[in-house]
C-alpha cells in the first residue's frame, strides 16, 4: 500500500468516526425522546448512509430502476458486507444483519437504535428468532431488506436462495421488491478468507473510488413462496449478467 493509500485509509477512518459518532448519539437520543423512533431513526440512518457512501469513500452509483416504497420484503444478492449500507441510501426498512455487527464499535450502538435485525447464522435458536422478528416487523407494517443467499461470495450468479422470509412475505400479503447489486472490482466481493475490516480498508478504504452498481426491479406479488422466489433469483441473475457485461 502507498504512502497516499495509507494516509487516505486513515483520513476516512477519522471522517468515519467522525460522523458515525455524531449519528449514533442523534438515534439514541431519538429513540429516548420519542415514544416512535423507528421514522425518524431511518432518516438518519439514510444520511449516515448517504454521507459515509457516495461522501467519504466515494462510490461511483449506477442505477436503474426506480427503488419501490410502501410496504416491501426487499431482498437483494450479497457481494459485500458493505451491501446493506450502499441500499439504505435508497430503501427505508429493517436490515437483517450478521450479529456480530451488533458488537462493532458505534456501529452496533446505532444499529440497535434504527431497527436492525440481527442473526446468527451458525445458531438454529437464532435463525428461528430471526424468522419471529421478520414477522413481527411486517405485522407492524414495516417492510424489511434482507440477503436470502445468507451470506458474501465471489460465484458467478446467485447461490442457494432461503425460502423462509418469502414464506413470511405470502403468509403476510406482502410483495417482494427485487434488487441487484454489483462492483466493477471483483476483488471487492469478500470471500471471508480474511476479516471483513482487514477487507473493507483494503478494497474501500484506500481506493481513491469504487464503482459500484445497483439495480431495482418491480414488485412480486404475494402467492406460492417458492414461485416467488424462483421469479426474484431468476431476475437477479439476470441482472447480474446484464451488470457484468456493461462493465
Amino acid at each position: 500500500m502507498s504512502v497516499a493509500e495509507k494516509l487516505r485509509v486513515a483520513g476516512r477512518f477519522v471522517k468515519f468516526t467522525a460522523l458515525t459518532t455524531g449519528i449514533v448519539y442523534r438515534t439514541v437520543v431519538n429513540a429516548s425522546r420519542n415514544e416512535e423512533p423507528l421514522e425518524k431513526g431511518m432518516d438518519i440512518r439514510q444520511e449516515w448512509a448517504n454521507k459515509l457512501i457516495s461522501g467519504i469513500y466515494n462510490f461511483q452509483m449506477d442505477l436503474k430502476g426506480t427503488p419501490l416504497t410502501g410496504q416491501h420484503l426487499y431482498i437483494c444478492n450479497h457481494r459485500s458486507s458493505i451491501d446493506p449500507i450502499v441500499l439504505l441510501q435508497y430503501v427505508r426498512a429493517s436490515p437483517v444483519s450478521r450479529a456480530d455487527v451488533e458488537h462493532y464499535p458505534l456501529i452496533g450502538k446505532g444499529a440497535k437504535a434504527t431497527g436492525i435485525i440481527f442473526v446468527d447464522k451458525e445458531n438454529r435458536r437464532s435463525r428461528a428468532a430471526t424468522l419471529q422478528a421478520i414477522d413481527a416487523a411486517m405485522k407492524r407494517g414495516e417492510s424489511v431488506i434482507l440477503f436470502p443467499e445468507g451470506k458474501t461470495h465471489a460465484e458467478d450468479l446467485t447461490i442457494r436462495f432461503h425460502k423462509g422470509s418469502f414464506k413470511l412475505a405470502a403468509e403476510n400479503n406482502i410483495p417482494v421488491a427485487p434488487m441487484a447489486i454489483d462492483y466493477k472490482v471483483r476483488q471487492d466481493y469478500w470471500t471471508h478468507e480474511e476479516p471483513f475490516l482487514v477487507h473493507f480498508n483494503k478494497q474501500f478504504g484506500r481506493r481513491a473510488e469504487t464503482h459500484c452498481k445497483v439495480r431495482f426491479g418491480g414488485a412480486i406479488a404475494p402467492g406460492d413462496p417458492i414461485e416467488m422466489m424462483d421469479t426474484a433469483r431468476a431476475w437477479t441473475d439476470q441482472q447480474i449478467i446484464e451488470m457484468r457485461e456493461e462493465w
